[in-house]
């Protein structure tokens, strides 16, 4: 008898207390995909119901090429890539800017920057013109400003009098070529610095957002959109912009030079059918979480109700569920205690399913 009670009494305290060994499940519906290619116009990306996490691959667009003498010539900057994981809240509407393709230099004008921050290059008479710098790809979100973008992949700088435009994309985009000091690539925190010829200063620095513009009268080549821009070139080649991710994504991969050609972008998701409708009513008030957001280690506790036992959950937020565990609640307040799988940063969910309660809170890992 009193064998059978100790042996009873332990069992609810190893399940409320401890956590069930780790369970991987594979097993998530089949990724859904959105592709957007470049227009010269704002696209619109709506987040699905019962989707918390995006896989995003953007690509900015490279530079145009220079004219001389009648022949088109030169190696422009190639667009940046920038591969990453974001946490999204269903509803929730992205806006999407495709970078342009720099134009080509003419016999009658200089190349035209490209849609999304690229820049003009310079034209002398019908002898020489350089190309326009490539424009950025990106993803914003709020009021869809400059200052709201999440994800930015820089485009490459265009080719001037010399030929090689700077590639664009990774923290610190590249510098063009050229006689004199060569233009400079945007960074994380200035545009490029424009190119000079002889100490003298015939372009434009970048500035946020854009490339920076070749004089009149001078063949140097547009600077690249970007998170920065990249400076333009007096008669050398255009700098190519850098890129960016916003501090919560994760998952990050930065790629310099990797496009040649208009930019573009790929949105991938998972939608987990055991979440289903009810992650559209998700409730932090139901449970408390502490520490949120956490280090790996949390503890989840569970209000008043009904005693018996009950499942809970740990799921990725792109749909994945890594953890199962079974406890058994007293009807009173209870504390389970949890511990996130490699400790990869990112949005989790926890949830708990009892015979007659159920609930849904997120959790953010550092």
């Amino acid at each position: 008898m009193y064998g059978n009670q100790y042996f009873h009494q332990w069992k609810w305290l190893a399940s409320v207390m401890l956590i069930s060994s780790l369970t991987i499940f594979t097993k998530v519906s089949k990724a859904q995909e959105a592709s957007f290619r470049f227009t010269g116009n704002v696209q619109e990306f709506i987040v699905p119901e019962g989707v918390y996490s995006l896989q995003v691959e953007a690509v900015g667009a490279s530079g145009g090429k220079s004219y001389r003498k009648g022949h088109v010539y030169g190696s422009p900057g190639l667009g940046g890539k920038v591969e990453v994981s974001v946490d999204v809240t269903p509803g929730q509407k992205l806006d999407i800017y495709v970078g342009g393709l720099g134009n080509n230099g003419n016999g009658t004008s200089a190349g035209v920057g490209g849609y999304n921050g690229g820049a003009n290059g310079g034209f002398i008479n019908d002898q020489y013109a350089s190309g326009g710098g490539g424009g950025a790809t990106d993803i914003r979100v709020g009021n869809g400003t400059l200052r709201d973008r999440i994800i930015v992949a820089g485009g490459g700088g265009a080719s001037g009098k010399y030929g090689a435009g700077g590639n664009g994309g990774g923290l610190y985009a590249a510098n063009g070529y050229g006689e004199g000091d060569n233009a400079t690539g945007g960074t994380q925190r200035a545009g490029g610095l424009s190119g000079s010829y002889y100490y003298s200063h015939f372009a434009q620095n970048g500035v946020f957002g854009k490339g920076g513009s070749s004089s009149a009268g001078k063949a140097g080549g547009g600077g690249a959109g970007g998170w920065y821009g990249g400076g333009g070139g007096a008669f050398g080649d255009g700098a190519g912009g850098s890129s960016y991710t916003y501090p919560s994504a994760y998952n990050v991969v930065h790629s310099e030079g990797a496009n040649e050609g208009y930019g573009y972008v790929n949105i991938t998701w998972n939608k987990n059918p055991f979440f289903g409708k009810s992650m559209t009513t998700v409730s932090q008030n139901e449970v408390r979480i502490f520490p949120n957001p956490t280090d790996g280690d949390f503890s989840v506790d569970i209000p008043d109700g009904k005693a018996g036992k009950a499942d809970v959950w740990l799921a990725m937020a792109n749909g994945a569920t890594v953890e199962k565990q079974t406890i058994w609640l007293t009807g009173k307040s209870d504390i389970v205690r949890i511990s996130i799988p490699g400790k990869v940063p990112g949005l989790y969910f926890v949830k708990i399913v009892s015979p007659t309660t159920r609930h849904i809170a997120k959790v953010v890992m550092n």
